[in-house]
């Protein structure tokens, strides 16, 4: 929780759009919540498989800001911060990967 609210290592951004972009996510692809949940709750979640493609169409078809505007969630900030493995643009470091397997795990579990 230290990468959000307390914003260790200056996340606290990738870590609110990953927040907005998964709850949306997850109330389009409702059926992928059980498959995440039976993760191990403590640990990131990987997309991978039919998840990941789904994510990527997802993703892929939203542009502009959205849902919460006190939080400025924007698809497009996402994906200028996300990799090209998730269908971001980032291709030099992790970019906000690890904050979004993190967040993809959480919010599941949460919903």
């Amino acid at each position: 929780m230290e990468l959000g609210p307390i914003n260790t290592d200056n996340t606290t951004g990738h870590m609110l759009q990953a927040i907005g972009a998964v709850q949306e996510f997850f109330d389009a692809y409702p059926w992928h919540l059980k498959t995440v949940n039976d993760a191990p709750f403590e640990s990131p979640f990987a997309l991978r498989g039919q998840i990941l493609e789904d994510w990527k169409t997802f993703f892929s078809a939203h542009q502009g800001t959205y849902g919460n505007q006190k939080w400025g969630y924007n698809w497009d900030t996402l994906r200028n911060i996300l990799t090209i493995k998730y269908g971001g643009k980032t291709t030099g470091g992790g970019g906000a990967d690890n904050e979004f397997e993190i967040v993809f795990r959480l919010i599941a579990g949460f919903i």
